[in-house]
């Protein structure tokens, strides 16, 4: 107790003149913090130029400035960094949190009003083409989007996919979109709420809608790995091309926002529907997809999706399956 105060101390010291890294070994280094990434603390120094600090070595931090802090659960926060009774405290005008440093993924310069709205923002957008000659003459047009928007607590994150097919003079549609909206109980659980729809020519689906939502945890939270099991219950409206029907399903499945292995990134949604009023009757969706980058923001995409339904209301195969290739661009 008596050495952090001391650390403290001496910190805020010299706060007013530059931002101050505290080694485990009680070293002490002035300069100014550029940034935080892959476990690397780049400082700033008049004696040394721009050097590089293990993350795993630090003890604490003061900063001089604010600066735009990022933790493993996608947090993101702007303030002053401080140190604090239990960890690294981060003090700003609308954010304030106490962090353990292994909580802390990156570090950079607080962006302005605009950029700080934008660096909240991420996601993508593809399209692709495919063409089969033969004995069945076809043609494929595939759009794709998805995004993500994170706040202090909570998070919203979406995605489209569509698919033009023509074959002969007829034309197989299919479309999906999904939103889906996290709000945090704990640093690994949270409460969600999601909507899906979906519609698909080839199982004489005109749309199909799903209202529901429940809890999930968080098995993998870094910025490298990111995995959730989720479980709820949805309430669920159908349209085929003769009938239409309402409906609730139970929900049970995971969630891969994010692997990343080297410079490629997997996602990949399983999500199982058993029928609460139908029973026996069991839907199951699978949506993933793996990214590739090309050049600057450019990527290179292939993505795959599977709807089984144990009991298609439908005279239809009961699996629809598919795997799309396309270039595109994330921001």
């Amino acid at each position: 107790m008596a050495r952090s105060l001391i650390l403290v101390f001496l910190a805020l010291a010299h706060a007013g003149k530059a931002d101050t890294v505290i080694l485990r070994n009680s070293d002490r280094l002035t300069g100014q913090i550029l940034k935080l990434e892959d476990q690397k603390l780049h400082l700033r120094t008049t004696y040394a130029g721009t050097i590089q600090i293990d993350w795993r070595m630090v003890e604490q931090v003061v900063g001089d400035k604010e600066l735009l802090v990022e933790t493993d659960t996608g947090r993101r926060l702007i303030g002053k960094i401080r140190p604090g009774a239990a960890g690294i405290e981060v003090t700003g005008t609308t954010d304030q949190a106490v962090l353990s440093p292994v909580a802390i993924v990156k570090i950079g310069p607080k962006p302005e009003t605009r950029e700080a709205l934008l660096s909240k923002f991420s996601g993508s957008t593809d399209v692709g083409y495919s063409i089969t000659r033969g004995n069945a003459e076809s043609n494929t047009y595939s759009l794709g989007f998805k995004a993500r928007y994170i706040e202090r607590n909570w998070q919203l994150q979406g995605d489209m996919a569509s698919l033009f097919t023509t074959v002969a003079d007829s034309s197989v549609n299919r479309h999906t979109g999904q939103l889906r909206g996290d709000y945090s109980l704990s640093s690994r659980s949270f409460a969600f709420s999601l909507a899906n729809l979906e519609a698909d020519e080839r199982q004489r689906l005109n749309l199909r809608s799903n209202l529901g939502g429940g809890v999930g945890f968080k098995l993998l939270r870094s910025t490298q790995r990111q995995l959730s099991l989720l479980g709820g219950s949805t309430y669920v409206y159908e349209a085929f091309f003769d009938r239409s029907n309402t409906t609730g399903e139970a929900l049970a499945g995971f969630s891969l926002d994010r692997m990343q292995l080297g410079r490629v990134a997997l996602t990949t949604r399983l999500s199982v529907f058993p029928n609460l009023i139908d029973t026996g009757r069991v839907r199951m969706t699978l949506d993933g997809g793996i990214t590739m980058p090309v050049v600057g923001r450019m990527n290179y995409n292939l993505r795959w999706f599977n709807r089984f339904d144990s009991r298609p209301p439908q005279a239809v195969q009961r699996n629809d399956y598919g795997l799309v290739s396309s270039f595109g661009v994330s921001f």
